[in-house]
């Protein structure tokens, strides 16, 4: 591996975990929300939504974390491009 792909491996890896750890927050925040709110209201299926979106995001994360880990992982490059293409 040069240093060119570790580097970049490092910077997407940082990147995922950064955007991962805020759609926590959102994640978070829409469960509260959804707790929160009359079931079955306009309000509560928004945040439902917002949270399954946030799931979804945290998902790509995970899949960004994989590519980024070393080219003998399984898990890496050709499982993302597997995921994203089915």
């Amino acid at each position: 591996m040069t240093d060119e792909e570790r580097a970049l491996r490092s910077a997407l890896a940082k990147l995922a975990h950064d955007f991962n750890n805020r759609m926590s927050a959102i994640l978070l925040c829409a469960t509260e929300l959804i707790a929160e709110l009359p079931a079955d209201t306009e309000p509560a299926l928004l945040a439902t939504e917002i949270g399954e979106a946030a799931c979804e995001v945290a998902d790509v994360c995970d899949q960004l974390m994989a590519c980024a880990r070393p080219a003998n992982d399984a898990r890496g490059l050709a499982g993302l491009v597997m995921a994203v293409t089915g």
